[in-house]
């Protein structure tokens, strides 16, 4: 196979000569369209996320409360933390 000076991701398109057709390129044309007519099917590629972005502070930012809550929580439960604050009546708070 000749690459095609014009095209680089193909091949330079040669024709069997009478009598001999094993020096075309019809063999190679026959499996490289075979190959491109069932392309593999793979997963999205998802974006990275660029460190500091709007869209990384967001992600950080999920969960942020129930995450301190369960950490308070364990350490009330081994008990080498500070008691959890209790709702107080908002109402003797004068709001």
């Amino acid at each position: 196979m000749i690459n095609d000076p014009d095209r680089l991701e193909d091949v330079l398109k040669v024709d069997a000569t009478e009598g001999d057709p094993m020096s075309g390129d019809d063999a190679y044309d026959m499996v490289r369209y075979g190959l491109m007519s069932r392309p593999l099917i793979t997963d999205a590629v998802k974006p990275k996320e660029i460190v500091g972005s709007k869209e990384w502070y967001a992600k950080q930012a999920e969960g942020i409360w129930e995450r301190e809550a369960e950490q308070i929580r364990r350490r009330q439960e081994h008990g080498d933390g500070m008691p959890w604050p209790e709702m107080q009546d908002l109402g003797s708070m004068g709001f």
